[in-house]
C-alpha cells in the first residue's frame, strides 16, 4: 500500500498546467501527492475518501480554485483539516492546438476496452498501433470490428512522432522498451488502468510510464506515483444492470493465469463446488481466455472472452473469484461477490470488503457462510453508488470522455531520458531477450 511520510499534503488538481515546472517551484512537492480529477459533482467523494485515507498524517490539503465549491462541504466534514485553495497557473498551451495520439492495446480484451476511447477522436489525430510481438488477439480482434492499425517499430515512431502514446499496461518488457523509445524522442507517455490491478510486487505497476489515469480514488490511494489522474475505466461505462433474480446460477470465475497459484487450480474448484453441491446450489464454472487449466472433470463449464463474459454474468445470481477485473465489473452490474481466498493470496489493492456486496472468505466454512448471507440480504444502492464511484467509474461523466478529452488536450511533457532508459532499449530488445533470457532477467532485477 502507500508508504506515507509523517507530514502529508494533498494536492487536487484539474487545470492543464497545475504540475508544470514552472508551477512547481511556487510550492513544496517534496512531501506531497498530485491528484487531478475533473470537475464534476463526483469528485467530492474522490477527495472525502482520500482524505480519510491519509488521516492519520494528512497536514494540508489544497484545492485549485476551478473546484473551490467544494471547500465548505469539506471545512464542514473536516474542521481540523487545514483545507487552503490555490490559484489555477495561467494557460500556455496554445488554445487551437490539439494533441497527435498513438494508442497501444497489448490484447484483445484491451484494444476492446481502448475502443470505447478511440470513438471519440479525431481520426486525423489518432493511430492504434499494434505490438510487434506477442499481441495477445490484439490485431484478430481490430480486424473483426474493421478497425484500423499499424505494428508498432521504432522507425514508425520516429517519423510520426506523436504527442503522447497511451498503454493500458505499461509493466511487461516490450512496452517498457516501447517507453524507453518515447522518452529518447521526447514523446509522453500514459498507462490507461484497464482493470482492478495488483499492486506493490516487482513490476512497479503503472510507475513505469511518465503519468497513470486510474479508475477511482482507491488506485489513486494505492499506486505509489507522485501524480495521479481519476479518470475513470471506460471498459465499465456501458454495462447493464442485472435483474438480480436470485434462482440464477451462482458463477464461479476460473482464472489461473500467467503461472499465478495455477497450483492451486483444481483444489479452489473442488472446495466451492462441494460447498455449492452440499447446499444444492446450481453453478457454472467460466474459464479465462488464457486459463489451460483441464476443466472437463467438472459438471458445467465454459470458456469465456470479454465478448461473452457479461452475458454469462448477467444470469447470475453470485460470483465466486479470486482476484480479478471482473468482481469490479459484477459489482457495477449489481451482483454480489465473494473473493474466496483460501490460497491466501496477498491483495494489494484495498476492495473495502463490507461482507455485503462484496465479501471475503478464506475457507469452506466461511465461504458457506457468504453464499447463505449474501443470498439472504438486499443491496444497500447508496452504499453500491459510492463503491463504484470509489473504485471504477464517475457516474456523472463517462470515462471514455475524460479520458479523450485529456489525451487531445493536456499538456504532456516527457521524462528525461535516463540510463535505466537505454539498459532497457539494449536488454528488452527481442533478439538479447531470446539470446539470454535468464542474463536479462538478472539485469532486470538489479536495475528496477
Amino acid at each position: 500500500m502507500v508508504r506515507q511520510s509523517k507530514i502529508f499534503d494533498l494536492y487536487f488538481f484539474n487545470s492543464n498546467l497545475f504540475i508544470s515546472d514552472l508551477f512547481h517551484e511556487k510550492i513544496d512537492s517534496e512531501r506531497g501527492k498530485f491528484i487531478w480529477m475533473p470537475d464534476i459533482q463526483d469528485s467530492i467523494n474522490y477527495i472525502i475518501h482520500l482524505i480519510k485515507k491519509y488521516s492519520d498524517t494528512l497536514q494540508n490539503c489544497f484545492i485549485e480554485d476551478s473546484m473551490g465549491w467544494m471547500i465548505p462541504r469539506l471545512k464542514e466534514l473536516f474542521p481540523l483539516l487545514n483545507l487552503n485553495e490555490i490559484k489555477s497557473p495561467e494557460k500556455i498551451h496554445p488554445e487551437n492546438k490539439t494533441n497527435k495520439i498513438f494508442l497501444y492495446p497489448q490484447s484483445d480484451t484491451l484494444a476492446d476496452s481502448l475502443l470505447h476511447v478511440y470513438s471519440l477522436l479525431p481520426p486525423d489525430k489518432t493511430k492504434i498501433i499494434t505490438p510487434k510481438k506477442t499481441a495477445e488477439g490484439t490485431e484478430d480482434f481490430l480486424k473483426s470490428r474493421k478497425v484500423a492499425f499499424t505494428r508498432y517499430s521504432y522507425k514508425l515512431l520516429k517519423e510520426e512522432k506523436p504527442d503522447v502514446m497511451a498503454f493500458l499496461n505499461d509493466w511487461t518488457k516490450e512496452v517498457q522498451r516501447v517507453t524507453a523509445h518515447c522518452r529518447r524522442l521526447k514523446i509522453a507517455t500514459v498507462c490507461l488502468q484497464e482493470s482492478v490491478i495488483d499492486f506493490g510486487d516487482h513490476f512497479k505497476r503503472m510507475q513505469q510510464t511518465d503519468y497513470a489515469f486510474v479508475q477511482g480514488s482507491q488506485t489513486a490511494y494505492d499506486l505509489q506515483k507522485k501524480t495521479v489522474y481519476i479518470t475513470g475505466n471506460p471498459r465499465y461505462e456501458n454495462l447493464n444492470r442485472s435483474t438480480g433474480q436470485l434462482n440464477k446460477k451462482i458463477i464461479i470465475n476460473c482464472n489461473f493465469t500467467y503461472n499465478i497459484y495455477e497450483d492451486f487450480r483444481y483444489t479452489w474448484l473442488d472446495m466451492i463446488s462441494e460447498t455449492l453441491d452440499n447446499l444444492r446450489l446450481d453453478y457454472l464454472i467460466i474459464q479465462h481466455p488464457r486459463d489451460t487449466g483441464d476443466l472437463t472433470r467438472y459438471r458445467d463449464f465454459r470458456k469465456t472472452n470479454s465478448a461473452t463474459v457479461h452475458n454469462i454474468l448477467s444470469d447470475a445470481s453470485v460470483l465466486i473469484t479470486r482476484f480479478s477485473s471482473l468482481i469490479h465489473e459484477a459489482i457495477i452490474m449489481g451482483i454480489p461477490v465473494i473473493y474466496f481466498n483460501p490460497q491466501n493470496e496477498r491483495m494489494k489493492y484495498g476492495f473495502d470488503f463490507n461482507q455485503s456486496f462484496i465479501q471475503l472468505a478464506g475457507n469452506k466454512e466461511e465461504l458457506k457462510t457468504s453464499i447463505e448471507r449474501v443470498l439472504q440480504q438486499q443491496i444497500d444502492e447508496e452504499e453500491l453508488k459510492s463503491y463504484i464511484i470509489r473504485h471504477c467509474l464517475p457516474v456523472t461523466k463517462k470515462p471514455s470522455v475524460i479520458i479523450s478529452e485529456l489525451l487531445l488536450n493536456y499538456h504532456f511533457k516527457s521524462l528525461k531520458f535516463s540510463l535505466k532508459d537505454l539498459i532497457r532499449i539494449i536488454i528488452y530488445h527481442p533478439v538479447i531477450r531470446r539470446l539470454y533470457g535468464p542474463f536479462v532477467s538478472f539485469i532486470k532485477s538489479e536495475t528496477t
